[in-house]
């Protein structure tokens, strides 16, 4: 009795619609030439042999024509396939092989800069595995201050998350780096000073703690002194100092620093130290685009769907975050180490407070920033905030209706 290999095929109908790799077409054509032979149940009556030599190129170092990255060359031979037990078996290792499950997820290298609640779409979208789900297969760097973009330049990584203040500058110096998605277009900042400082007109003469010169709080410092009628170069000196735990103890312990600007929660525990706010730049309503998913036109062009993806992912974490607190509030608590219930619940609706469902760049929040660099970079002040952001995936995902549809 013959028994036809189109009984089999159904296993493979889900590759119908499906992208299939460029090193997977070869097999799935000659699967489907394969459809007319038939063969016996039994071992003794005959033997379907199928000679099947791929060629599966990989390099951890190279990319294939679509985008995603290649192993290094493997060669699969001979199988040999008998009787319908050996057949189905191969088919569906072939299925898994071939499916987009199976095949490898395209690498994806993306560097923050510090633990702090403007980082976090991030560590949710992560902690979510929605990089994973869309094909990609993330590594997520800690790198201090600049390093994050220094290292994207250098394509050493693919994406960063750092602020529109450290991306314009480079793009004045000839980089090619652009924000694909906002994570925050209005600073969060307080202005924590000692007890003694109780008006602006105490800041002149006083040290003002930033982490790193050409960092977002160097730009943030400088932007707020002059909206509070000061000016960051002659009215107060800026003292390059650390990362904020280093900020915290500066300030509150080792007092070699008057005042600085911290995030919540973590001003909390300089006001817990006997510090007081002097100013809450989240009630100033000043557009000014923070941090953002970050790459380059290099990487765009070379791989637009892995960029396309990513935006994806982190467009889905914003989903997640607003419908499944506890998965956010466990990548929140994990990056910043926050073990007090209240103080993770109070971030985590921070978080949902600044966070947009639709999350393009914010061209005001850009304009924010040149006018403030024109003050030191003439060329700044006729600067095009549409030459700073490629919001193309964003408008992909916006104008198809997938991001309204994720909240029906």
């Amino acid at each position: 009795m013959k028994m036809k290999l189109t009984r089999i095929f159904p296993l493979l109908h889900p590759l119908r619609g499906e992208t299939v790799p460029q090193f997977a077409r070869p097999l799935v054509v000659m699967l489907s030439k394969a459809k007319h032979l038939a063969f016996s149940g039994c071992y003794e009556d005959e033997i379907l042999r199928l000679r099947l030599r791929m060629t599966l190129r990989h390099s951890l170092a190279g990319e294939d024509e679509g985008g995603g990255l290649r192993p290094r060359w493997v060669q699969c031979h001979d199988f040999f396939l008998c009787g319908t037990g050996t057949v189905l078996f191969a088919l569906v290792i072939i299925w898994l092989f071939v499916s987009k499950a199976a095949w490898a997820s395209d690498k994806l290298r993306i560097g923050y800069s510090g633990a702090t609640i403007s980082n976090a779409m991030l560590w949710v979208t992560e902690e979510g595995k929605l990089f994973q789900k869309n094909g990609i297969d993330p590594e997520v760097l800690y790198l201090q201050t600049t390093l994050g973009q220094t290292a994207m330049i250098a394509g050493e990584i693919q994406m960063c998350v750092y602020s529109a203040s450290l991306l314009a500058p480079a793009r004045f110096q000839g980089a090619d780096v652009v924000m694909v998605t906002s994570f925050l277009n209005k600073p969060i900042y307080r202005l924590v000073v000692r007890p003694e400082i109780r008006t602006v007109a105490d800041l002149k003469g006083k040290r003002l703690g930033i982490t790193r010169f050409g960092t977002v709080t160097d730009w943030t410092t400088r932007l707020l002194v002059s909206r509070l009628g000061l000016d960051p170069e002659k009215d107060v000196s800026l003292v390059q100092v650390g990362d904020v735990p280093v900020l915290l103890t500066s300030l509150t312990a080792a007092k070699t620093i008057d005042g600085a600007i911290i995030q919540p929660p973590y001003y909390l525990k300089a006001v817990a130290s006997g510090m007081h706010v002097l100013a809450n730049m989240q009630e100033m309503d000043i557009p000014f685009q923070q941090t953002g998913l970050n790459t380059t036109q290099k990487f765009i062009a070379r791989s637009p769907d892995v960029v396309r993806r990513a935006v994806k992912s982190i467009i889905e974490g914003i989903h997640l975050m607003r419908v499944n607190p506890a998965v956010a509030k466990r990548a929140i608590a994990k990056r910043m180490q926050i073990k007090d219930e209240k103080e993770l619940e109070d971030s985590y609706q921070l978080l949902r407070s600044f966070i947009q469902v639709k999350p393009y760049p914010s061209l005001e929040g850009f304009k924010t920033i040149f006018a403030e660099l024109g003050k030191r970079v003439p060329a700044a002040k006729n600067a095009d905030a549409k030459d700073y952001v490629d919001t193309r995936f964003i408008e992909e995902l916006d104008r198809s209706g997938f991001i309204d549809g994720l909240y029906k």
